[in-house]
C-alpha cells in the first residue's frame, strides 16, 4: 500500500470489514506521522478512531455519550461552594 513521510504504510482501505467493523475512512496524517482509521462495530455502532503509529509506547481512551435527559436547555453546573473544603490544594 502506500506511505506518505514517516506515516506507517495503510493496511486496510475504506469499505474493507474486520472481526465485526467495517473501515469507514482511512487518512495519512504526516505532521504527526500516524496512520488513522476511523471504523465502525456493525453490532453496536461503536465508532473507533485508531491512530497507528511506529512508536513502542500504547494508549488508548473511550468516551461515552451521556445526553440529557430531557430537552429543557437547564444545564447543571457545580462550583466550589457546592463542595466546601478547607484547602483545595493539598
Amino acid at each position: 500500500m502506500t506511505t506518505i513521510g514517516n506515516c506507517p504504510a495503510v493496511t486496510l482501505a475504506a469499505g474493507e470489514q474486520l472481526h465485526g467493523f467495517r473501515v469507514l475512512r482511512v487518512e495519512q496524517i504526516p505532521d504527526i506521522r500516524v496512520t488513522a482509521y476511523e471504523i465502525e462495530h456493525e453490532k453496536t455502532g461503536a465508532r473507533i478512531l485508531h491512530l497507528h503509529c511506529d512508536d513502542r509506547e500504547n494508549l488508548y481512551a473511550i468516551g461515552f455519550r451521556t445526553p440529557p435527559a430531557d430537552s429543557t436547555g437547564v444545564r447543571i453546573s457545580w462550583s466550589i461552594r457546592s463542595w466546601p473544603v478547607r484547602t483545595v490544594f493539598l
